[in-house]
């Protein structure tokens, strides 16, 4: 699958959601009094599995994916680190083990910096959004005013 953020090498679609097979993904405990499970895009408040067709994102837009793929690079320095850090032996010196903590803590204040930064970012693109719906929406409800009834 393609990583976000990334056009696809074959002109297809652009995964904004999900990277994973559905057979692959988290599930979760059903509500009590249920005996279903549901996959982590079926909690209330996540977005479903969507493609894209890349060619339909302005270029403007696509940097935002950026930030995606680079918390997915620290991602996978974070998850090595913590498995080497896990599988430490504490009755023995590894300074290695402790390299790979320090290597943890790093891709972890390196992921912080990037969300803070999207977060930013996607909060000045929603003010932008909502200010330009609202100005359609003053300008039908003038349109409306002004026709007779």
């Amino acid at each position: 699958m393609t990583r976000p953020g990334r056009p696809p090498d074959d002109g297809g679609c652009w995964q904004s959601v999900t990277s994973t097979p559905a057979s692959s993904r988290t599930s979760v405990e059903a509500p009590p009094g249920t005996t279903d499970t549901a996959s982590v895009a079926d909690r209330p408040g996540r977005c479903p599995d969507l493609t894209l067709p890349w060619d339909q994102v302005p270029p403007e837009r696509r940097t935002i994916g950026d930030s995606t793929s680079r918390l997915e690079d620290h991602n996978g320095v974070l998850g090595v680190a913590l498995a080497q850090w896990a599988a430490r032996d504490d009755t023995k010196a590894q300074p290695a083990i402790r390299q790979a903590a320090n290597t943890a803590i790093d891709a972890i204040d390196s992921m912080l910096g990037e969300l803070h930064q999207l977060r930013s970012r996607l909060v000045g693109e929603i003010r932008v959004s909502d200010d330009l719906a609202a100005a359609r929406a003053d300008e039908l409800l003038a349109r409306l005013r002004e026709e007779p009834p």
